[in-house]
């Protein structure tokens, strides 16, 4: 792990910290309302479900430890994941900066 990625490391564990987050594994170790945000090779932190504008993202990671939120969590009830940017790249479509955006 570069420099870099150590202090990102660092910085999310330390702010997950100060702000009195809870460790977690999986979402069921979070209240209602909250996600389980997993980081590599550590235990995660609970975060609460995107709101309004918050980054959010469409679904969780699939892996061979279960599903894993890996950069967010999902958006709360009524909200739904968007890209606020939309792009064409060598006939690929590309969806940047999702946010929670109010279903009407």
């Amino acid at each position: 792990m570069g420099l870099l990625g150590f202090l990102f490391l660092f910085l999310t564990i330390s702010y997950a910290s100060a702000d009195g987050m809870r460790s977690c594994i999986t979402d069921e170790n979070c209240e209602e309302g909250e996600c389980c945000i997993s980081m590599a090779f550590l235990r995660g932190f609970c975060h609460t479900l995107g709101d309004e504008g918050d980054h959010c993202i469409t679904e969780p990671a699939k892996t061979k430890y279960g599903n894993k939120n890996i950069f967010g969590c999902p958006c709360k009830d009524n909200f739904k994941c968007i890209p606020d940017v939309i792009t064409e790249e060598d006939g690929k479509t590309i969806m940047k900066n999702f946010s929670c955006k109010k279903l009407d």
